[in-house]
């Protein structure tokens, strides 16, 4: 997430990340300039 703009990607939603599903869900959203949304979903290590 940290890295997303350097690659051409925008942070969405920064104000609930990285818990906006609940407590045990870790992820983060991205958006690029052709309009692509991704959401990135990662483990507790």
């Amino acid at each position: 997430m940290a890295d997303a703009p350097r690659h051409g990607w925008r942070r969405l939603y920064d104000e609930r990340y990285p818990h906006a599903g609940g407590r045990d869900h870790y992820a983060g959203w991205l958006e690029n300039a052709a309009g692509f949304k991704v959401e990135i979903v990662a483990e507790h290590a």
